[in-house]
């Protein structure tokens, strides 16, 4: 989040109806403060959608979530039941020459990462050092290679070279008279003997979130809560509150502060496809249950990862017999891929599976979803933007800007923030 509210005055007014200006404005309303909620879309939520089919669940964006103290305090009030990982799900796997494998790393190369992790001083912080380079010092080029890398394009459809340190994970960063291994301790010294958060998701699906998030606001917010209704020019309010994109945050500002809308165009996104693909058990040569598989681009595969849905949830399929993946591809190492037709997908997707986990067959159903700007790339000219903002449109109070590109890439790390407010 950057900015802060104009405490004199308790009404706001949000522009942007995702899920970051859902959460934003529960959590408003619940401090006391009259909201307004408009959005352009007849329906919220943004990317975070569920989708039901005769074979199962999709999920058009986000899976699951980390179930920290305050994702399970919400989760509790909007009446969200939620479901933990299946024993068989928690396996993680990194794809390394035909395989997937828990460890990708050879014997000799986790000594020499272990090495690096223990006895390695760090550099000191840096705004503009990319996690390549972080990677590279604290963990050598197979940590990078076979761990760092598929992490990341995982998380943020992105390579360690277009991420910064202090962008992404600054928590990381490294002292001149300290190793990763003692920042790493420290952290978890601070946390203290508070219970590790798991991977959970909603028993109906994360659009179910959604759903409790849009029935709590309307009942509360009543015809403050506006859908359908484009905002073309910055609210005329004391608080001002932007939950949209960058480049829609850009074009409301510009009027008002050209300067701030030039920083706003400079973040970037990675594009992504998200494909759940339905098929039988019988239809599985060789598969080994868990969590999912990320792939380093090294390996020459077209997806970034699989994950395994129905291995991990259980729920996800409506038939015991049936099994359910979700393939993500494109990022920016492949943004062409969003280029191809549903067929040229559906084949790309079947050649994937088919390798990965050794499908037969014609799958029962493929359910595609595009998404040309998905997740913002926290780079290192992101710090910069960010620290702009601060010391121009976000001086005064009153200006907020809540994102995905803010600061908080994950649903949990935003409901984490606002729950400080």
């Amino acid at each position: 989040m950057l900015g802060s509210l104009n405490s004199a005055d308790k009404s706001v007014t949000i522009v942007g109806a995702g899920i970051s200006g859902l959460l934003s404005a529960y959590t408003l309303d619940r401090a006391g403060y009259e909201v307004t909620l408009i959005d352009a879309a007849d329906r919220a939520g943004g990317l975070i959608r569920t989708i039901e089919t005769p074979y199962g669940m999709v999920e058009c964006a986000a899976n699951s979530l980390i179930a920290t103290p305050p994702v399970e305090a919400l989760c509790e009030d909007l009446q969200v039941s939620m479901r933990s990982v299946l024993d068989k799900g928690r396996a993680r796997y990194i794809w390394r020459n035909g395989k997937m494998r828990r460890m990708p790393l050879s014997l000799g190369e986790l000594i020499g990462t272990a090495s690096r992790v223990l006895w390695t001083k760090g550099q000191g912080a840096q705004a503009d050092r990319s996690l390549e380079d972080w990677g590279l010092h604290h963990l050598g080029p197979a940590g990078v290679q076979f761990l760092l890398t598929p992490f990341l394009l995982g998380v943020y459809g992105a390579r360690p070279s277009e991420l910064a340190v202090q962008a992404a994970f600054p928590f990381l960063e490294v002292g001149s008279d300290e190793t990763l291994f003692q920042v790493l301790r420290k952290r978890k010294a601070a946390r203290g003997k508070v219970a590790k958060a798991e991977m959970r998701a909603p028993r109906d699906g994360m659009g179910a979130l959604i759903d409790a998030l849009v029935e709590r606001l309307d009942s509360r917010l009543g015809s403050r809560f506006q859908l359908g209704t484009e905002v073309k020019e910055l609210p005329d309010a004391k608080n001002v509150w932007l939950s949209t994109p960058a480049g829609v945050s850009a074009k409301l500002v510009a009027g008002h502060d050209p300067a701030a809308a030039e920083q706003l165009d400079r973040v970037r996104y990675a594009p992504l496809v998200s494909a759940t693909v339905f098929v039988t058990l019988r239809q599985l040569a060789a598969f080994r249950h868990g969590t999912g598989v990320l792939i380093p681009p090294s390996e020459n595969r077209a997806c970034l990862g699989v994950l395994f849905p129905s291995s991990t949830f259980g729920h996800r399929v409506s038939e015991a017999r049936f099994s359910s993946f979700t393939m993500m591809l494109g990022g920016t190492v492949n943004p062409g891929i969003l280029e191809q037709s549903d067929d040229e997908l559906r084949e790309t997707i079947l050649e994937e599976l088919t390798v990965l986990v050794g499908l037969t067959g014609d799958p029962l159903h493929i359910e595609i979803c595009r998404w040309p700007r998905a997740i913002p790339v926290y780079s290192p000219g992101l710090v910069e933007v960010w620290k702009n903002l601060r010391e121009g449109w976000c001086r005064e109070p009153g200006r907020v800007l809540m994102g995905n590109y803010t600061g908080d890439v994950s649903i949990r790390g935003m409901i984490e923030t606002l729950s400080s407010l």
